[in-house]
């Protein structure tokens, strides 16, 4: 009798483990009708879109503008953000403008929505760049922001996560969004 119950309990426990294992990879697909589902989208919330952006940037005494397409989520400041910057950078990078390589950390924003703290890697300027240099970067960063519709009153620049620091620029407050040149 024990070892007709030993081998039952066995199978049984091998049968249950077969199950669960089918369905832990997808193998067996069970639904239940009664839980509530939820299968469209609401209709006041907007999708990701593709949207045309302009990445600025100030080279040989003028502006300088690319085009690129990228996904925009009207929903989400942050990611829309940090993909921005990160295509800003790039463009940087390829143009010359930026003497090496720096890339971006994070970005937060804040609960409003119109401020957005933003961490390098390391600093956007050489020690030995000019006062004007520097500026033309800033500028560019914010003018790209501003032309881009992302809703932002303010940013501030940060290298890993504590403000930038410069001899020339005064990082410890954030940076007007605003049309200045």
């Amino acid at each position: 009798m024990k070892i007709k119950t030993f081998l039952f309990l066995t199978l049984l426990c091998g049968v249950v483990g077969a199950i669960f294992f089918l369905i832990q990879r997808q193998w067996i697909i069970i639904h239940f009708s009664m839980l509530p589902t939820h299968h469209g989208v609401a209709i006041d919330q907007k999708m990701p879109d593709h949207k045309t952006i302009k990445l600025f940037f100030w080279r040989q005494h003028k502006w300088h503008h690319e085009t690129v397409t990228m996904v925009w989520d009207p929903q989400n400041v942050g990611r829309n953000a940090t993909q921005l910057i990160k295509q800003w950078l790039l463009v940087m990078h390829d143009e010359h403008v930026l003497n090496r390589h720096v890339s971006l950390e994070s970005i937060a924003v804040s609960s409003m929505g119109n401020e957005a703290y933003i961490s390098f890697d390391r600093s956007l300027f050489a020690p030995e760049w000019s006062v004007i240099k520097k500026w033309m970067v800033i500028e560019s960063l914010i003018k790209t922001v501003l032309h881009n519709d992302l809703s932002l009153h303010s940013i501030m620049l940060m290298v890993h996560h504590k403000p930038m620091n410069d001899d020339h620029i005064d990082f410890s407050q954030p940076l007007p969004v605003q049309e200045r040149i």
